[in-house]
């Protein structure tokens, strides 16, 4: 058993970050890298790993496997619980989930479980088709990993699944939302692939509109999952936020994605501006703040507490800082100011209270007589939140006072027909939250339909 106190360190490839978009962590690419950081782990028999997991992927099980030199063996084990081993071994927040509880951790550093689980998933597992087919139809709108993993369930189960998505590619905000740098398209695409194989059939660029019962009733399906997500940006309702080169984060980074896609012909968002200044303090600002330096901008991450509050995973900070980001903690802005494109912000200094927020976080106020303006401003991107995107349901079932599905434990809505998972319901949480939301929801519609 390796007693260190320190991970071995994933591989990383130094390039000149202006304008390459492609991975620069590469994980543990060798067998000998991941059975020496494997070694470590002490295969604890209450699992703590395993339960902080959402997904409740089976740890401890994976790591030993990978141990002893089986990576296949690995990767099989972690097919029980999802299919996305190698998305979450790349974006999953792993130092606040699994290894927030790793028992190394409590003399050192924890057990690398996410980047052993992306070394696993490179040891390729075919999803085989279901032994037997069932003659119920379920539709699923939205192609993001609530609706592929409860895609993959189902088909599982023998049922006909059908995914309806607006976008021309599936994959939802793995496709769109997350940055190649941070995720390869490729790693989406062997998802899809595969649910294609299993019999999962794809309508895209298929925006479905009008009463949904009827549409479920017309094309013969006895249940609906709606998976459409939570990419809809938030606005600060701000003086001047209107100006041009005024960005909300997730339109920025999908516009930035379709053109890097080829699905739009033009230029780069904000390609061209100088300096621009992120809002906001979460994985979406440290997303798009990357992808600016990438155009060679010059960067400021502007937030209204200090760093120990930031919700950013704590490896995307220090990336940031590499990168050359810079960062105005404790200030927040209260107008954006220009003739007809943004040229300056005016913020206000800010200071921490004793008091606690809901999230568990110091809450903070303004500092009197603080206000001061950042001139030379060519660009703002507020990455504050995002909302569900349901636009598209004309009054079908419950919603909360907060724009989201209301649902059960097994996330059927008040309507029996029709059930909701991820985003949608929950609001922005993690990758595997929706999956595993997607797989609860796969689970219930088959034991309420085998138990007619």
């Amino acid at each position: 058993m390796n007693l260190s106190k320190v991970q071995v360190k994933p591989i990383k490839k130094e390039v000149d970050l202006l304008g390459n978009f492609e991975e620069t962590n590469l994980g543990y690419t060798t067998l000998e890298l991941a059975k020496e950081e494997a070694e470590r782990c002490l295969h604890c028999p209450h699992a703590p790993c395993m339960k902080a997991c959402p997904a409740h992927n089976h740890i401890p099980d994976f790591i030993e496997q990978i141990k002893n030199g089986n990576g296949l063996e690995a990767n099989k084990i972690l097919r029980i619980t999802t299919i996305f081993s190698s998305i979450c071994g790349r974006v999953c927040p792993h130092e606040k989930q699994c290894e927030s509880v790793c028992v190394r951790a409590r003399n050192g550093e924890a057990v690398a479980i996410r980047n052993l689980e992306r070394f696993a998933s490179t040891f390729s597992v075919t999803m085989e088709k279901p032994k037997e087919e069932r003659k119920e139809k379920i539709a699923i709108i939205g192609a993001g990993p609530a609706g592929l993993m409860c895609a993959y369930r189902l088909r599982t189960h023998g049922y006909q699944v059908d995914i309806y998505d607006e976008n021309q590619k599936a994959g939802g905000a793995l496709t769109y939302s997350i940055p190649s740098f941070r995720l390869p398209y490729e790693e989406v695409e062997k998802v899809v692939k595969n649910l294609e194989g299993m019999g999962v059939q794809f309508f895209l660029n298929h925006k479905v509109e009008g009463d949904l019962e009827t549409f479920i009733s017309d094309r013969g399906y006895q249940k609906m999952v709606v998976a459409t997500g939570a990419t809809k940006d938030k606005y600060m309702h701000l003086p001047g936020e209107n100006l041009e080169n005024v960005w909300p984060a997730n339109a920025l980074l999908i516009k930035a994605k379709k053109i890097m896609l080829h699905e739009l012909e033009e230029e780069l968002p904000l390609k061209n501006a100088k300096k621009v200044v992120v809002i906001g303090g979460g994985n979406t600002a440290m997303d798009a703040a990357s992808y600016l330096r990438r155009l060679g901008v010059e960067v400021i991450v502007m937030y209204r507490r200090s760093e120990e509050e930031m919700p950013a995973n704590k490896e995307e900070l220090e990336e940031a800082k590499k990168e050359g980001i810079q960062f105005m903690f404790l200030t927040n802005p209260n107008a954006f100011l220009g003739e007809k494109e943004v040229s300056a912000i005016s913020f206000v200094h800010m200071e921490l209270l004793d008091e606690l927020d809901k999230s568990g976080r110091k809450k903070c106020r303004e500092k009197p007589n603080s206000q001061e303006n950042l001139q030379g401003v060519g660009g703002v991107v507020t990455a504050i939140s995002a909302s569900s995107n349901i636009e598209f349901i004309p009054n079908a079932f419950d919603m909360s006072s907060w724009g989201s599905i209301v649902v059960n434990d097994e996330g059927q809505t008040s309507n029996d027909q029709f059930y909701a998972g991820g985003d949608v319901v929950t609001g922005p949480l993690t990758v595997v939250h929706a999956m595993k939301a997607g797989d609860t929801i796969a689970e219930s519609i088959h034991q309420s339909l085998i138990n007619k």
